[in-house]
């Protein structure tokens, strides 16, 4: 089944999997970078396994992109059948969204109310919704592979051999795509929430801090305690640009594509969902370095040196103080 022909002719196939090989390979190496610098710098925080688990759900992932495009290459030689290679793609992929969701609670928690975030998302809280991830992606995965499995190859995500030929109106068809789109809607409003939220305190430290109010006497939109307040006030303000930002674009994106599903899709149309696939999955790695000086420091070979962060409105140069706060930042 693997060796159907599909949108493209051999020689584009075999030029595609060569550009799909060098991205995927180059992704899938710079992300295990950037997780080893990120598990330096959370080891001992609450919510490393939440987070370790979501990378691993990421690699895997990103692993069977390089091994798809090598199989490209080679004219299919190393495919194995539909079912099972869409199986073994949705291991990582299926549990990557559902970690996705958690994280995405998780974060419209730490906007709205960062006191009782920090009493709620324990170790224990991490490790349960790290193990409901998996076995309920590894359920779907099976569900979708074997039990449903899709008429049209185009529902099948290991791509892009046949780059999504017409697809089908079957039951088990329309069960995947809504599923996915309920996953990513899922993931979707609690950022939005995030963001919203974080951009009215945003602007409500801009304006206070020009109209000359000290930015110690702002409050958030939640109770907390006086003694919390100078800790909680700089996590909110960064939240703003690292955390809502960089996950709610991918996911927006994917919902469209989604949502766009194409009886009349052409080869490019696949081919770029193909490409953004790998894309939606590595970029945390390319902005979490970009954006974060204590992940930068704590990847490995990376010189040590004394930096500043700039985060409007404020400029803050890093402590111990910041130091439990860009944890929280991006642990959570």
């Amino acid at each position: 089944m693997m060796h159907d022909t599909g949108l493209f002719s051999p020689n584009e196939l075999t030029l595609i999997g060569y550009l799909l090989f060098f991205f995927s390979l180059i992704s899938f190496l710079w992300y295990f970078y950037v997780v080893l610098g990120v598990c330096r710098l959370m080891k001992t925080h609450p919510s490393f396994v939440l987070i370790g688990s979501h990378c691993i759900a990421d690699l895997w992932t990103m692993m069977q992109y390089v091994w798809l495009s090598f199989d490209i290459v080679l004219k299919n030689k190393l495919a194995a059948s539909y079912p099972l290679a869409t199986m073994f793609y949705n291991f990582g992929w299926y549990p990557g969204l559902f970690h996705f969701t958690v994280v995405a609670f998780n974060r419209t928690h730490i906007v709205l109310d960062p006191v009782k975030h920090d009493r709620f998302w324990t170790q224990r809280i991490s490790i349960l919704f790290a193990t409901l991830s998996w076995t309920l992606g590894c359920l779907l995965s099976v569900t979708f592979s074997y039990i449903l499995p899709a008429e049209s190859s185009a529902y099948y995500i290991y791509v892009p051999v046949n780059f999504a030929k017409k697809t089908g109106e079957s039951l088990q068809e329309n069960m995947l795509l809504y599923t996915e789109l309920s996953i990513n809607a899922a993931t979707l409003i609690p950022l939005l929430v995030a963001y919203v939220f974080s951009l009215a305190y945003s602007l409500q430290l801009t304006c206070r801090q020009h109209f000359g109010k000290a930015v110690d006497q702002i409050t958030l939109f939640t109770k907390k305690p006086k003694t919390q307040k100078g800790n909680l006030k700089w996590n909110v303000q960064q939240r703003l640009w690292i955390i809502c930002i960089f996950n709610l674009m991918p996911s927006a994106i994917h919902v469209f594509f989604l949502t766009f599903q194409p009886h009349t899709s052409t080869g490019i149309l696949a081919l770029f969902r193909s490409f953004f696939g790998l894309f939606a999955t590595m970029i945390p790695s390319v902005l979490l370095p970009l954006f974060s000086t204590l992940v930068r420091k704590n990847l490995p070979f990376m010189p040590q040196k004394a930096c500043v962060t700039t985060v409007a409105p404020f400029t803050m140069t890093e402590s111990s103080s910041r130091l439990r706060a860009a944890q929280t930042t991006f642990g959570k």
